[in-house]
């Protein structure tokens, strides 16, 4: 059949979404049935009826089993193709709208357009071009789309997966673990066997080396149904809140005697379960907002390209993602970058905006071709004040920034990238622990950017991959703005206990006697991180920055904790700077 603009007008996505639903009701209701024949008491009979039983409640199990991976594919199927239809329907509406602009008209039944005013050809032989490779697409579309059909009525049987694929389903292999691997076995996959995989481990879309537009694929649909359950008990929680409103503030305690106190601890049980369920609410949402298309960020960008590369709500804390812009696959130039203290999912609005503004600096250097990655992978320490000078955050989250670098790698075509991890504050120290201490960071250069530490000395303890110790000099970067003061960490730790400034909720590290009459000191345990990689003798190259915003102090422009977020405000030498860098060209200045 040849399909038209027509026939893609007339596709419902809803309906094939019916048949997702229905399918994925029949995959839960057979994992349930095996699941309930798993635990019958046959251990109880005896003779041969016991063993004719449980041979046949083996053979039962096995059947379900091989039912509720089929209609798992056929879920899956049925959910690519109205992802597939929805983003088609998309592309032909944009279409309209353009040939609206440029004074055309679009006609669906013979897949043409006609002038309606005085325009140029030149729009017409564009939108008969995008005509074109809208049809190509909406062809495959409706292969896929009739397959899954035949898949969901049974005129079709889903091939038998390949005997690797059906021992990853029975439990009793994994995936390779080497991103490289991965990815060269992931190519060989049908997409009925990805899909099962996924279905078998949906947290699959995590892997390195898997390709980057999998990864997104998957991970959304992670996100969309974690969202889903986070929301239902963030609205249990609130009618658990509003039923009992003076118990949540801790009044009105039901008296000692159990009889009075029961209905509160059920209460109580409740409450704690649906606050446990609903803990991820916030980073959820707003890394599905984050995702969203048509959403400008505070800018009034937009931003269709981002990608959902990591979710991961099992590993830490908190929900572990990262966002590329861009495709990190196909892109010349990958930059990953790492936020320090106080970073997560929920709060990374602003995070999102430097990435986007590193983005078009390195575009606007040459790096036409650029992904740039904002990776939220670790638990971030979230308090200035007693978090932030240990270094257990950067250690556990050392690993994980080397397993994903790695991943970058696995899935990338074509000649390798130039990858730039560009940390942030807290975050060059994770970027440090990642390349050193027994770590080596797949990456060709590192930036430090207002770094606390980088965990070693000198330039030459650190580990890129393929980088000899003794050339790091050109591939570690770092910067620091005069007025910031978080880059005075490493001279004014001693290891042991320090004097800790505060002023209100800005805490300020080491900035010495000068001061005792403005603030409060505290002391507290530190970590040491290592020396100021801005340093001469720390045998990295440095490159400059603003100035930043200054606290003016008897008469003097001194240091303010506003310098530490504004290394990527527009025209900011620093920005100029790693956007270079990142296209790999080196620094300006």
């Amino acid at each position: 059949m040849i399909v038209t603009l027509a026939d893609v007008e007339k596709w419902n996505p809803e309906a094939i979404l019916e048949v997702f639903r229905a399918a994925g009701r029949g995959g839960t209701a057979s994992e349930d049935a095996r699941r309930t024949l798993g635990v019958l008491p046959f251990a109880g009979w005896g003779g041969d009826a016991a063993v004719a039983a449980s041979n046949s409640n083996d053979r039962l199990r096995h059947d379900l089993d091989a039912q509720g991976t089929i209609m798992k594919v056929v879920a899956a199927a049925a959910e690519r193709a109205a992802d597939d239809v929805t983003l088609l329907r998309r592309k032909l509406s944009l279409l309209h709208s353009d040939a609206d602009a440029w004074g055309y008209a679009v006609d669906t039944a013979t897949n043409s357009v006609h002038p309606t005013r005085e325009t140029k050809e030149s729009l017409g032989a564009e939108l008969r071009a995008r005509i074109q490779a809208l049809l190509a697409e909406a062809d495959d579309v409706d292969d896929r789309l009739a397959r899954t059909i035949d898949f969901a009525d049974g005129d079709l049987a889903i091939p038998p997966f390949r005997a690797d694929v059906q021992s990853i389903l029975d439990g009793r292999s994994t995936p390779p673990d080497d991103p490289a691997a991965f990815n060269a076995w992931w190519s060989r996959l049908s997409q009925e066997e990805k899909d099962a995989l996924w279905e078998h481990d949906q947290y699959l879309g995590n892997h390195g080396g898997m390709p980057a537009e999998d990864r997104d694929h998957y991970n959304r649909r992670k996100l969309d149904d974690e969202l889903t359950r986070s929301a239902m008990a963030r609205n249990e929680v609130q009618s658990l809140e509003k039923a009992h409103p003076d118990w949540t503030r801790g009044e009105n305690i039901p008296g000692v005697k159990m009889a009075d106190r029961g209905a509160y601890y059920q209460w109580l049980s409740q409450l704690a379960d649906a606050r446990e369920r609903a803990k991820n609410y916030d980073d959820l949402r707003t890394t599905k907002e984050q995702l969203d298309p048509n959403r400008p960020d505070r800018t009034g960008e937009k931003h269709p390209d981002r990608m959902l590369l990591v979710l991961d709500t099992q590993t830490g804390d908190r929900p572990h993602v990262a966002i590329a812009q861009g495709n990190p696959d196909t892109a010349d130039n990958v930059a990953t970058y790492v936020p320090g203290t106080g970073s997560r999912p929920s709060k990374m609005g602003e995070d999102m905006i430097r990435l986007d503004s590193m983005h078009d600096a390195a575009v606007a250097a040459g790096g036409a071709k650029t992904s740039a990655i904002a990776w939220f992978g670790y638990d971030a320490p979230q308090e200035i004040y007693g978090d932030a000078p240990q270094r257990e955050f950067a250690e556990k989250g050392a690993p994980l920034l080397d397993r994903f670098q790695e991943g970058l790698r696995g899935s990338h075509i074509g000649e390798p990238s130039v990858n730039t991890v560009i940390g942030h504050s807290y975050g060059t120290t994770v970027v440090g622990a990642a390349a050193s201490g027994g770590h080596v960071l797949d990456a060709d250069q590192v930036v430090f950017v207002a770094s606390p530490g980088t965990m070693v000395d000198h330039a030459s303890e650190l580990r890129l991959t393929g980088i000899a110790p003794t050339d790091m000099a050109d591939h570690v970067f770092a910067t620091k703005a005069a007025h910031d003061p978080v880059p005075l960490y490493p001279m004014a730790h001693n290891g042991a206990t320090m004097p800790i400034i505060k002023q209100g909720t800005a805490l300020i590290p080491g900035i010495g006697d000068a001061f005792s009459g403005f603030f409060t000191y505290q002391e507290m345990t530190t970590d040491d991180f290592g020396a100021d990689p801005t340093r001469s003798d720390f045998g990295g190259t440095t490159f400059s920055s603003d100035p930043g915003t200054s606290t003016r102090i008897a008469g003097f422009d001194t240091y303010n904790p506003a310098a530490h977020s504004e290394y990527w405000t527009a025209h900011n030498t620093a920005l100029q700077n790693m956007g270079s860098i990142i296209a790999g060209h080196g620094k300006v200045n």
